[in-house]
């Protein structure tokens, strides 16, 4: 999303001021994953109340910033963005908390997800060096690089949990 922001700009919304806010946005997809995979765990071991006060406390505290944010003149997307962020920080956050008071070893989960996002960053850079684009991709082009990449992201997962079941 933040290498591609122009492109999605004027796909989705058909006009290139809204690329900012999508970079802003770009983040979202990682904290969302991770938020929806701790809890998970944690409905797993029956604490099911914790993670819906995280997401409450997200909205209450992303509510109370968009009304703040989005009325400075000139900041709306901005803020809105900021506030979408803060929402997902914030439940995330709390899923930490309470995943470490449960004793779940977070450690061993840094090495393998460290991994993880270095590849990820890596496909990404090769797929932004190879595209060569310095202005606005055409859609084929757009949806071959965007079919490449979810390609390759699928093997490397596959190969992943093949690795984890071996």
């Amino acid at each position: 999303m933040f290498v591609y922001a122009d492109e999605l700009s004027i796909y989705i919304f058909d006009v290139g001021s809204a690329s900012q806010v999508i970079r802003y946005l770009a983040p979202i997809p990682l904290i969302v994953g991770f938020r929806e995979i701790s809890t998970s765990i944690l409905w797993a071991q029956e604490i099911r109340k914790n993670p819906f006060l995280g997401i409450l406390s997200g909205i209450a505290c992303s509510i109370i910033v968009q009304y703040i944010l989005v009325a400075i003149p000139g900041f709306g997307y901005k803020g809105a963005a900021i506030a979408i962020l803060l929402l997902e920080v914030v439940a995330s956050v709390w899923n930490i908390k309470v995943l470490r008071l449960k004793k779940v070893n977070l450690k061993m989960m840094v090495k393998p997800l460290l991994c993880d996002i270095t590849f990820g960053i890596c496909i990404l850079l090769v797929m932004a060096i190879s595209s060569h684009s310095v202005n606005i991709l055409g859609l084929w082009q757009f949806l071959y690089i965007s079919v490449l990449f979810l390609m390759v992201t699928g093997v490397y997962i596959y190969l992943r949990c093949i690795r984890k079941l071996l």
